[in-house]
């Protein structure tokens, strides 16, 4: 393990770097400068629509693939790759679409970290579905110290990805978008959080850190009455209020996949508290989701706009 400062840029090229996909899709500029022995393997092109066209064409071919994007507007892009069965790796500064499994993550160390295990967790013949990283825009102005695996260390994590549903063949013509992967069109929600719980378990065996489910976390208060549920940077923020400002009144759960969203596990976490607050930065469902696994609870909505809004929890 080595240690490092790094920024978002850097952070993707460590993941560039150490997961060694075959084809790097981007519409983000800059990173590849830390990486310069893999810059023939990293295309740069004008949009994000354009990004995930790339990545599909080169993951259809049977090459591990990340697409790293700026933007969204590729829910077209993503539902193909769910229907083909595409496992591709998705980096976003924002949320897309919902036809990937997406987890939100909270800092630079949990980027590189989950970034990882997303090749694992995507690539697993029982689901191989595209997984996005959604990132905070936030992280993108952040400079953090990670802690770095050794790069034997993930090759024992990642076995070189060899497809057998789908892979175009010059001499076997097929039109790429008649060819469907049975069983992707329709997630197996259940069968998601046991892969997604698995690579988090396996991955704090052999490299050390340690992600707990990879589905939740939880910061419990001891004698806590109420709970708060969010996401996110939002998960590190509210700790940091209630620590700062003394305050036991509350434990605070955060989701980290929020699609497919968790709902026996949000329930099960929430079951021993009297109230539950949702604190969210924009409409993300990610209310409506929660209300939906909590149906026999009182629940109120803080919506995040900027620190003053914590001054709300007392």
């Amino acid at each position: 393990m080595t240690r490092d400062l790094v920024d978002i840029k850097k952070a993707f090229s460590y993941i560039v770097d150490i997961s060694k996909p075959e084809v790097v899709a981007s519409t983000s500029d800059g990173f590849s400068r830390y990486v310069p022995k893999l810059q023939k393997n990293i295309l740069q092109l004008y949009s994000d629509k354009a990004t995930m066209n790339t990545a599909m064409g080169a993951n259809s071919f049977g090459s591990r693939t990340l697409a790293i994007l700026d933007g969204n507007g590729v829910s077209k892009s993503v539902k193909e790759c769910k229907k083909l069965g595409l496992p591709i790796v998705i980096l976003a500064k924002n949320y897309s679409t919902k036809d990937c499994v997406q987890i939100y993550v909270s800092s630079l160390q949990e980027l590189t970290d989950t970034a990882l295990q997303s090749f694992s967790i995507a690539e697993n013949k029982d689901i191989l579905l595209p997984v996005e990283l959604v990132i905070d825009p936030e992280l993108s102005n952040t400079n953090e110290v990670v802690d770095l695996p050794q790069k034997t260390t993930v090759k024992n994590l990642l076995p070189n990805y060899r497809p057998d549903h789908i892979t175009l063949n010059p001499k076997k013509p097929e039109c790429l978008n008649t060819v469907e992967h049975n069983g992707s069109s329709v997630f197996d929600d259940e069968k998601i959080f046991s892969i997604i719980s698995a690579v988090a378990k396996d991955f704090k065996k052999k490299v050390g850190i340690d992600l707990g489910n990879g589905i939740t976390e939880s910061y419990d208060v001891k004698g806590s009455s109420k709970v708060i549920v969010t996401y996110g940077t939002l998960f590190r923020k509210i700790k940091q209020h209630l620590n700062e400002n003394k305050i036991k009144d509350y434990s605070v759960i955060r989701v980290r996949c929020i699609n497919p969203f968790p709902k026996d596990h949000v329930a099960e976490l929430c079951s021993n508290f009297d109230s539950v607050i949702v604190v969210e930065k924009k409409d993300l469902s990610f209310f409506s989701q929660v209300k939906q696994s909590l149906k026999d609870k009182k629940i109120d909505k803080l919506n995040y706009k900027g620190y003053e809004d914590l001054l709300k929890l007392k």
